[in-house]
């Protein structure tokens, strides 16, 4: 986010980013991108970038420099921004051929065996996957990313029965279909017949409704003498329509799931038909929610107030909790850390963040389903990032540690910033220099080079990285002076610190940094 500063702009309009995480590290770099000639500092805390992305390599011989990172990172295939900006960086700093990672395809490979746990009946099951690949490269621009909702419906519907077919093949003698199955087309097309004989009656009855309307409103423009506009009847009759036709689709699909949960529900106990199952209904439960709510109109923000497996519940079909609680309806949780205060009984999670990520997930990837770094999230993406911002001329403050926002009298502008200076410099003339390079890679050491740091013997007892350890000084950075706007790159989390003045008087930032949790 962008705070505007209170002076008038100098010639060259300059830009302070506090944090050097992945954000403000984008932001920097589309700043550099936008033509403007800005000058840029960005003030990190500590010796390296990355913010959660961050990685750094064991400086001790013993470890041959193994890389220890805060996490797993993959990048998700429908990740098209994030590579758009790594492709070109890596474009920019354009390695020799030899070189390790050298070409982004090098540094990224694609993977796609995916294996997630189920907890059923108190033992641990794998889910083991292989995911097919396309010829697609992510990062590309895309005209069809963004079709109509319905296009997903339709793919999500070609899922369920691949899923069918899983069932049908897993079950003893499996090849042909269940005796049944005859009788049961009789009755969905007995049934059938009868909801397409009642939409034909509603369509019926709101065409007479709409001449009825039509009629009233030709009355009321010829008494008035007004000019009379056809196309809200036009809009409402044609909705009409199309909500019969809705109402019909989705009563297919539950006779559907009705009958594969007649067919299931006593060989649960079977992991491949339990798999099938709960991936039927899951799709079921999410196209069937997307549909009743009118999110194809509405958007996805409508249930932005819901949590998602709370509003998932109410469309699922009935199977005692068995799809709510699977991996499928946690993986999104799991995968964004979305459990209040870390604790792992609260889940929460947009509803409508959630489903548009869902559908991003399954249908929009490029390539590979995922895409593994072939090195540390460091070495891969913050050290081009670093490099290609340094030969765009940003500067950067290692060892500044942002400790307040002050604001000015007008109350909607920055004044001054505090920074608690961690170390300085042996030789304040040049920058830190943070890298190593390990096998002709340039990486991030895992340890500061403390050789570089006045009493830097003194400091390797210190952890640069905690909030709470003690400055060598505190430095103001005044407006006007050190800048004329300031990115706030840094966790929310942190908000409640170093924002407090911005919180206590201005209430949309306060009901932000109150409604927004994050695991600290």
């Amino acid at each position: 986010m962008t705070v505007s500063a209170s002076s008038s702009q100098p010639a060259k309009e300059k830009i302070a980013i506090l944090g050097g995480g992945v954000g403000a590290l984008v932001t920097a770099f589309g700043l550099t991108e936008s033509g403007k000639d800005y000058d840029i500092t960005v003030y990190q805390m500590g010796w390296r970038l990355g913010g959660k992305g961050a990685s750094g390599r064991n400086l001790d011989p013993a470890y041959h420099y193994r890389i220890e990172e805060h996490g797993l990172h993959v990048w998700a295939g429908l990740y098209d921004n994030a590579f758009g900006v790594i492709r070109q960086c890596y474009a920019e700093l354009d390695r020799a051929p030899d070189a390790p990672l050298g070409t982004w395809q090098e540094a990224f490979k694609p993977q796609n065996f995916v294996v997630v746990e189920e907890k059923y009946k108190d033992q641990w099951y794998h889910w083991p996957f292989n995911v097919p690949t396309n010829s697609q490269l992510p990062g590309e621009p895309d005209a069809r990313l963004f079709p109509s909702l319905w296009s997903y419906i339709e793919e999500a519907i070609e899922v369920m029965r691949y899923f069918l077919g899983q069932h049908l093949a897993a079950k003893e003698g499996a090849a042909p279909p269940p005796p049944k199955m005859d009788r049961w087309l009789k009755r969905l097309i007995d049934r059938l017949v009868d909801d397409i004989e009642t939409a034909a009656l509603n369509a019926g009855d709101m065409m007479l409704s709409a001449a009825q309307q039509l009629a009233r409103r030709l009355a009321e423009a010829d008494a008035s003498d007004d000019d009379f506009d056809f196309g809200d009847i036009l809009h409402w009759l044609g909705r009409g329509v199309e909500e019969s036709v809705e109402r019909l689709f989705l009563r297919v699909l539950t006779l559907f799931v009705d009958w594969v949960w007649e067919d299931v529900q006593d060989k649960l106990d079977t992991l491949t038909i339990r798999q099938a199952w709960i991936f039927i209904n899951f799709a079921y439960g999410n196209i069937r929610g997307i549909v009743e709510d009118d999110l194809i109109s509405n958007g996805f923000y409508k249930v932005d107030d819901q949590d998602y497996r709370a509003w998932l519940g109410q469309y699922l079909f009935d199977d005692d909790g068995l799809t709510v609680n699977s991996p499928l309806a946690f993986f999104v949780y799991d995968a964004d850390f979305a459990y209040e205060d870390g604790d792992f009984s609260k889940p929460r999670i947009s509803a409508g963040v959630t489903l548009y990520t869902i559908i991003r997930m399954a249908f929009t990837w490029k390539g590979a389903l995922i895409w593994k770094m072939q090195a540390g999230m460091g070495d891969t993406v913050f050290t081009p990032l670093y490099r290609v911002l340094q030969k765009r001329g940003v500067k950067f403050k290692f060892f500044h540690r942002v400790k307040k926002l002050h604001v000015a009298e007008d109350k909607r502008s920055i004044d001054t910033i505090t920074v608690g200076v961690q170390a300085k410099l042996k030789n304040p003339d040049q920058e830190y220099q943070p890298l190593i390079t390990i096998k002709g890679l340039e990486c991030w050491p895992s340890t500061p080079f403390y050789d570089q740091l006045v009493d830097g013997d003194a400091l390797q007892a210190v952890n640069f990285e905690d909030w709470c350890t003690p400055d060598i000084e505190e430095i103001q950075l005044q407006t006007g002076v050190d800048f004329d706007k300031v990115v706030l790159g840094i966790s929310i989390g942190m908000f409640p610190y170093i924002c407090c003045d911005l919180i206590e008087q201005n209430a949309a930032w306060k009901a932000m940094v109150d409604q927004v949790r994050t695991v600290r």
